[in-house]
């Protein structure tokens, strides 16, 4: 018996190549980890019953962007809310982080690049991204004051953004 259900051939691989990129896609779009796993669901329902794969690997990728998009704004419109970002710019901000290698570099050079952070920045990185907790509230659990959070923040942005672009230029960091 194949692992391979369906209900057409390939629908289950489909799902296991493209899963992690529709649901990082949704993140980028302003969802939370939830509502990005909800919508991920939701993007494979609705592509259930149509052969995509047949696209090649590039067009089964902008067609699921583009369903999860749509799942997205329906979503949005059903809560009477409003995107969180510009959506044009995240989708120009995913097309260059996905690059060559759907992310795998600028992912690693981002782990690497908030090792070289402060305990401190990496919490409050963690807070502000992981948490979604305001500046106010961070600083109340980090005991700082939000003047000092924000400039943590902003340090913590720019150090990155420096070191990011350094790694993936091959340049010594």
């Amino acid at each position: 018996m194949s692992s391979d259900r369906g209900p057409f051939p390939g629908f289950e691989r489909l799902v296991r190549t493209h899963q992690a990129m529709v649901w990082r896609y949704l993140r980028f779009l302003g969802c939370d980890d939830a509502e990005a796993r909800d919508l991920t669901q939701d993007t494979f329902l609705r592509v259930l019953d149509r052969p995509i794969d047949r696209f090649g690997e590039g067009g089964t990728r902008a067609y699921l962007r583009r369903v999860a998009r749509n799942a997205y704004l329906r979503s949005l419109e059903r809560a009477a809310r409003r995107p969180v970002v510009d959506l044009d710019v995240a989708e120009a901000a995913y097309e260059w982080y996905r690059g060559d290698d759907e992310g795998e570099s600028t992912r690693d050079a981002l782990d690497a690049c908030l090792e070289t952070l402060s305990d401190q920045a990496r919490r409050a990185l963690e807070l502000r991204f992981g948490e979604r907790f305001t500046r106010d509230a961070i600083a109340a659990e980090l005991g700082i004051g939000a003047h000092g959070i924000k400039s943590l923040l902003q340090r913590s942005y720019a150090r990155l953004r420096v070191c990011i672009e350094r790694r993936l230029s091959h340049e010594p960091a």
